[in-house]
């Protein structure tokens, strides 16, 4: 749950799915290998060490769901006051 302007700096972790309720947000995600771990705020790292990364980017509306797979790297910005839920997993097969 956010307002707008807010969001999560670039960070990894295991698998999960993101769906967002309300709202839209911005992504911005890194394979693995080229992947960052930031605790700059998510409009600080804009201004300063976004102009140096080719990161992926798409806008993610009400009603969609996203899959970050395991050490993917992604940062987000609400573009609106968002309301959604992230779930974190690990998968069976992987350790």
């Amino acid at each position: 749950q956010g307002v707008s302007r807010t969001g999560a700096p670039m960070h990894f972790h295991v698998d999960a799915w993101n769906v967002l309720v309300h709202g839209q947000k911005r992504w911005f995600i890194l394979p693995p290998m080229q992947g960052v771990y930031s605790s700059k705020p998510i409009l600080k790292w804009l201004d300063e060490g976004y102009p140096h990364v080719k990161s992926l980017e798409f806008v993610q509306d009400a009603g969609d769901v996203v899959y970050i797979p395991r050490y993917w790297s992604h940062a987000v910005l609400n573009l609106q006051e968002c309301v959604g839920m992230a779930v974190e997993f690990n998968h069976p097969y992987v350790s």
